[in-house]
């Protein structure tokens, strides 16, 4: 048996990356953040160590963010405190600095710093009590106003503090009887749970602003799309008497623009407020009440007790978004009109298109919000495509595509439409941009010519580089006629740690391969011509005892597969290795350019027998990636004399696959060493069971919605393999606990 330690190439292959999780040292490129209102940012090297660099345009809100795998919790205030080191080269930025955290449980929140010189100056911030968790980090180098907009190069490292976690957050009812259905004050307000007649309320007590407000994120969206079930009601009371001004509740973080509806009250009394919210809206993520509502009988100094909140029902687990390309085929890519606009999804000679009916406001548009904020970071692939026409032919004004973040920075191009045949539109995005939450098609963009009332019909919005063809789907199968590849990775049994990989052969590996099948069956080959080696075997041992355990891989490698969906269909005759082994059919993808990293390893379990599928899409095959299919078997080192080892046998598969049957899973963060959390955007998970690569079940948990969180206390560090079923099939893959 001949084989090739290669070690460093064989720890790269199973590492998946870390998570966006402080602390950060930007060493690892997930860490690189995204430029804002027009800074470019990079990791560079300073004195042999990885910094970030912030370059600024002078603008006056330069900026670089991130958002976390996990909220930063800031909920502790003895835990509070963020470290960091920055400096500024060219010794210009002496103005205003920032740090600031967002989308958060409670409202924004921000410290501003100051530099001098152009030595690196340790800078630690003491964030105040009464915060809560934050999914997203921005360092403002240049903060507005006196001082901002300098044009400099900033340089930051080590930044450090609090700790992450998944914030446990509420859904209605409220009767603040919980802890955590304690709001959060903003605009000055200051909000507690206190008892009224032996009854727990909310108590805001305002400061006499006017925009003073107790708000608060829910755990699942609160949904107010149907008509018949979206009244909220409440009960509230002045206790001063003074609180006759204007008041209103308000919904935000949607899928549609934010809702709200005004109330008033008077007296010192209890008032009950019913507020019956219009046909048309979303779902939404955070609740605002405000006691005080700006304008006339606003900012009054008063306390408030707020109890009993309830209506409407909440998504079971994330709402269900889109994310480009649209073909307007599925009713979650129906976007939602504003400013007036009508918005469906019709027919135009059987093909589904978005038609929005404008109102003849200057501003008609047309949102939507994103499953996953949309990445135009990349210049060459950030080019917007779609087809438009307006029907009336009174459509030839101002028309404006817009990308929007909650609280962030936004991009936006103009484009325009002549006559009433449909229109091709490349929209070229520029350099230097981030990640969005939000598009917005503005059909009249105010202004002249804004205002027209039209009908306009979209189709085919798509991101991509200068308008190329669509990629095409490959489909493959065990029926190849190209080289198959064999690849060990080596783990300790003591503690499943990664020990070493190498090169194999097929045959050593017992991993058969025709013209039309595959047969995998366990190692035998190392338990013979290894058992003298103590790297492998115990050699003080009584029996022949392993020390190591062992991933097998028979793969294909073909790269003419990247840039295209991929889908890797067979069917397991024969299935009976055992409990002991784990087996899997994958999709993988290698980063060459960041030492042969997997990036992609989507897996699909098939130690029973059946049609089995496993997928990966184009964006995730990105062109210059090393794609490899194939099955991997895992567990221990078999004896040659052990005569009830089984195998697995591998054909294609008997029947056709429907694209619509794929049970897409993330999970993130992978590694970690606190929680796993499973999503899947379009079924319920009904159970998740962990096992270790000795095939024992470790973790067993039922479940009930699209979304599950695993603790991994109690687990040692080493891989191990998730099956997750869901009420659409089952699905595997791959946990790294580190």
């Amino acid at each position: 048996m001949k084989k090739k330690i290669t070690l460093l190439f064989a720890i790269l292959l199973v590492n998946l990356g870390f998570a966006q999780t402080l602390p950060f040292d930007f060493s690892d490129p997930i860490q690189t953040m995204t430029g804002g209102d027009g800074a470019g940012v990079s990791i560079v090297q300073d004195n042999g160590n990885d910094v970030l660099q912030i370059v600024g345009t002078g603008g006056d809100w330069d900026n670089a963010q991130i958002n976390f795998a996990e909220n930063l919790d800031l909920s502790d205030d003895a835990n509070n405190t963020i470290s960091f080191r920055i400096k500024a080269v060219n010794g210009t930025g002496s103005g205003n600095h920032a740090l600031k955290f967002e989308n958060g449980t409670t409202g924004d929140t921000e410290l501003t710093f100051s530099i001098s010189g152009t030595e690196w100056t340790d800078i630690s911030l003491d964030f105040p009590a009464g915060l809560g968790s934050y999914g997203r980090m921005v360092i403002f180098t240049d903060f507005g106003g006196d001082g901002g907009g300098l044009d400099d190069t900033y340089l930051v490292d080590d930044i450090s503090g609090a700790f992450h976690s998944t914030p446990v957050l509420p859904n209605l009812p409220f009767d603040f009887s919980s802890d955590n259905q304690l709001m959060t004050g903003a605009d000055g307000a200051v909000v507690t749970i206190v008892q009224d007649n032996g009854n727990d309320v909310l108590q805001i007590v305002g400061s006499g602003g006017d925009w003073d407000n107790a708000q608060i994120n829910f755990q699942d969206n609160l949904d107010l799309s149907d008509d018949a079930n979206n009244t909220i009601s409440f009960r509230i009371k002045a206790v001063n008497g003074t609180g006759s001004g204007n008041h209103a509740l308000k919904f935000e973080n949607g899928t549609t623009g934010d809702t709200e509806l005004t109330f008033s009250i008077s007296g010192t009394e209890w008032t009950d407020i019913s507020l019956d919210f219009p046909a048309g809206l979303g779902s939404y993520g955070r609740m605002v009440i405000f006691t005080d509502f700006g304008g006339d009988g606003g900012g009054l100094d008063d306390t408030y007790l707020v109890d009993d909140i309830s209506g409407a029902t909440h998504l079971s687990g994330p709402p269900d978004l889109p994310s480009l390309p649209f073909d307007f085929s599925n009713p979650n890519q129906l976007m939602v009109g504003a400013e007036g606009a009508v918005i469906s999804i019709e027919q135009d000679n059987g093909n589904d298109v978005l038609q929005m009916i404008g109102s003849g406001a200057d501003w008609d548009n047309a949102q939507v919000t994103f499953a996953e904020s949309l990445d135009m970071s990349d210049d060459a692939n950030n080019t917007i495509t779609f087809k438009v026409k307006a029907l009336n032919g009174t459509g030839s004004g101002n028309h404006l595509l817009k990308f929007e973040n909650p609280g962030g920075s936004n991009t936006e191009l103009t484009f325009n439409t002549t006559g009433t045949d449909w229109e091709d539109i490349t929209i070229d995005f520029g350099s230097g941009l981030g990640s969005y939450a939000k598009m917005i098609i503005f059909t009249d963009a105010g202004g002249d010519g804004g205002g027209l009332s039209d009908t306009y019909w979209f189709d085919d919005i798509a991101i991509g580089g200068n308008a190329p063809p669509p990629p095409s789907g490959n489909s493959v199968t065990v029926a190849t006629s190209q080289a198959w590849n064999a690849y060990v990775n080596a783990f300790n049994v003591s503690d499943n740690g990664y020990a070493f990989g190498f090169s194999y052969t097929l045959s050593d590996l017992r991993a058969t391969a025709t013209a039309t099948s595959m047969t995998l069956e366990p190692n035998i080959a190392i338990w013979t011509g290894e058992a003298t080696n103590a790297a492998w075997f115990d050699q003080g041992a009584a029996t022949q005892t392993a020390l190591l355990y062992i991933e097998a891989s028979s793969f294909i490698e073909d790269n003419t597969l990247a840039g295209s969906d991929l889908t890797f269909t067979g069917n397991v005759s024969v299935s009976d290795l055992g409990s002991e082994y784990t087996v899997v059919a994958f999709v993988k993808a290698l980063d060459p350019n960041s030492g042969y990293a997997t990036v992609v390893n989507n897996t699909a379990d098939i130690s029973s027998t059946g049609d089995f599928t496993v997928s990966a899409t184009a964006a995730e095959l990105a062109a210059g990636y090393i794609i490899q299919y194939g099955f991997s078997v895992t567990g221990p080192l078999a004896d040659p004399a052990d005569t009830t080892l089984g195998s697995v046998v591998i054909g294609e598969a008997t029947a056709g696959v429907d694209d619509n049957s794929f049970v897409n899973v993330s999970v993130y963060p992978n590694p970690s060493n606190s929680n796993w959390n499973f999503r899947t955007g379009n079924t319920v998970i009904t159970s998740v069971e962990v096992f270790n690569l000795l095939g024992k079940r470790v973790v067993s948990q039922n479940n009930n919605s699209t979304e599950l969180s695993i603790s991994t206390q109690g687990l040692t560090s080493g891989i191990y393999i998730a099956r997750i079923t869901t009420e659409q099939g089952v699905r595997s893959v791959k946990l790294i606990r580190e």
